[in-house]
């Protein structure tokens, strides 16, 4: 059982890695972005859009775990990305809008990304 175990592990976590954004030590993407499949069982959270608003990169990994909670998707231990689903009201109609964060080496964010991008607006109102 036991020489089964080690190649299921590295073969899940490869599957793992496989899913992520490449980014690197900096905090850019070093491949196309990639988006975490949004399913029934992730509701999402409706942060109050001046939370949001607060968001800038340079803040530390913690600040936003402070400010709007762990992501909501689990890339891993220790990644460089984080992935939020959000839900935000537009002229009466409930949204969804995905979040992610690309944080440096340092845990620090440098980039931030909207799918759909239009979902950016929505908070800047």
């Amino acid at each position: 059982m036991k020489k089964f175990a080690l190649p299921l592990v590295l073969s899940l976590g490869l599957t793992a890695c496989g899913s992520l954004t490449q980014v690197s030590p900096e905090g850019q993407p070093q491949s196309d972005i990639k988006w975490p499949e949004v399913n029934s069982g992730i509701t999402g959270t409706m942060p109050p859009k001046q939370t949001v608003r607060e968001l800038k990169t340079g803040m530390h990994k913690n600040d936003f775990y402070n400010l709007i909670g762990v992501p909501h998707f689990s890339e891993g231990w220790d990644v460089r990305e984080w992935d939020y689903l959000f839900r935000v009201e537009d002229k009466g109609v409930m949204k969804q809008c995905q979040f992610k964060i690309l944080f440096d080496k340092d845990n620090r964010a440098k980039n931030f990304y909207w799918k759909p991008v239009e979902c950016a607006g929505l908070y800047a109102q």
